[in-house]
């Protein structure tokens, strides 16, 4: 909201009023309510980016074929750069 006010997008007053109807309305939802409205939006999964907010529902799939996918899972030089890091500080 702070970048609203600074390139005065809004004004305080509209602030503080969208400020407390999302308050009133959208902290009170319930979480069917929150799907619901989040739905109404038509997102595609491409376009939220997120497998945690799935169409299909695959989450825990989508999610390890993205742990498996991303070339950092992979980097030697930067496992063994951890885990010396884990084991100079670890206590046992």
């Amino acid at each position: 909201m702070s970048e609203l006010l600074t390139f005065e997008i809004i004004s305080p007053e509209q602030a503080k009023w969208v400020s407390k109807i999302y308050r009133q309305e959208v902290l009170t939802m319930t979480p069917t309510e929150a799907v619901q409205v989040t739905d109404s939006f038509a997102f595609t999964d491409f376009e939220l980016g997120s497998v945690l907010g799935r169409y299909d529902g695959n989450i825990y799939e989508t999610l390890w074929d993205e742990v498996r996918s991303n070339p950092i899972n992979y980097a030697t030089e930067l496992k063994e750069e951890i885990l010396n890091m884990i084991r100079k500080h670890s206590k046992l």
